[in-house]
């Protein structure tokens, strides 16, 4: 689960820093930066997404990471509950991960899904594909 000091949107960093007289967002931007490049907070800017959040306790995004491993070992009972079983087993030989397992991988994150999906797609560590109307990801053995 995720506790509020862990991350924090752009929006209430914005918030909080005009609460203390720091109206430029560009201020806040380079702040942000300046931390990230200190190793204090990750502050990443290459999507949309990633931009919009900022990771205040680094060792909750590796923790967070470690629930997309291919190898993971998922709550069995929760992947027979879903009818999970050839999505589970799809994912273990070939590194195929549907959606839905997705989002049983990541029961607890939901929030935070899609930063953590860019995040990965960006270290290339995840890569999307649609077949049909569902989504497919390609994912390492890591």
């Amino acid at each position: 689960n995720v506790k509020p000091e862990q991350i924090i949107s752009l929006d209430e960093v914005l918030r909080i820093g005009k609460t203390v007289g720091i109206l430029s967002r560009k201020e806040i931007e380079l702040a942000l930066m300046l931390f990230h490049d200190s190793g204090i907070v990750v502050y990443l800017k290459s999507t949309n997404e990633l931009k919009n959040w900022i990771v205040l306790d680094p060792q909750w995004l590796f923790d967070s990471l470690s629930c997309l491993r291919r190898d993971h070992s998922v709550n069995t009972e929760e992947i027979i509950a879903h009818k999970m079983e050839k999505d589970f087993q799809n994912m273990k030989v070939n590194g195929i991960v549907s959606g839905d397992l997705l989002d049983i991988m990541l029961r607890d994150l939901q929030q935070h899904k899609y930063f953590l999906c860019d995040l990965m797609k960006q270290a290339l560590c995840l890569c999307e594909f649609p077949v049909g109307n569902q989504t497919y990801y390609l994912m390492p053995s890591l």
